[in-house]
């Protein structure tokens, strides 16, 4: 005899999923960096706060599941705040020095400033990034040698100083772009906007 829908749920209900202890980790300093503390401070301040913290080392699709709940879990204004941005650059950063590469980013329809900023891949091995969904201001900023492809539209300021990079939009990119890159190639497949 097939079990009832109610015992299905009941046996579903006893099956825990496992504990990933290094997205745990991650999570937990997150939450413990005071965004209302934080929220003004120049963000190598914020960057040097979490090199302190001793970041976990997460793979690429680690970082992902880290990224959708935080997205679920945190306040917008905090989102949209460069710190939340500045923390998941570090995050990419620290996982393509130890080796790893092609880090898929989920943000959907959720706008992080600031994602990914500050970070560099070498000449022979590129840092390569695919961005579903949007992003928000000063994404790339201050990036070398990285493929960044976006599903999705971004914000004011994309690819600040940026150098020897290639990126592939398809998307809305809104307002003000390309300041002062050098030796950067842009695919377009989408429009640009000046609306804010």
């Amino acid at each position: 005899m097939r079990p009832t829908i109610n015992e299905d749920a009941e046996r579903e209900q006893r099956v825990s999923v496992p504990l990933d202890e290094s997205v745990e980790r991650a999570l937990q300093i997150y939450r413990n960096v005071d965004y209302e503390d934080n929220k003004y401070a120049m963000h190598d301040y914020i960057r040097s706060k979490y090199q302190e913290l001793f970041l976990p080392l997460l793979s690429p699709a680690q970082i992902d599941i880290v990224l959708h709940k935080i997205i679920a879990q945190t306040p917008k204004e905090k989102l949209f705040d460069g710190m939340t941005g500045d923390y998941f650059s570090e995050l990419v950063k620290r996982s393509y020095n130890e080796g790893n590469n092609n880090f898929v980013l989920t943000t959907n329809d959720t706008s992080i400033d600031n994602l990914p900023t500050r970070i560099s891949g070498t000449k022979n091995t590129p840092l390569h990034i695919l961005v579903s969904g949007n992003l928000g201001r000063f994404a790339a900023k201050k990036t070398q040698y990285i493929d960044l492809i976006v599903r999705g539209d971004i914000g004011h300021f994309f690819c600040c100083d940026a150098e020897h990079s290639v990126f592939t939009l398809y998307g809305v990119m809104k307002g003000n772009f390309f300041f002062r890159p050098q030796i950067v190639s842009l695919m377009l497949h989408g429009r640009t906007s000046t609306q804010k």
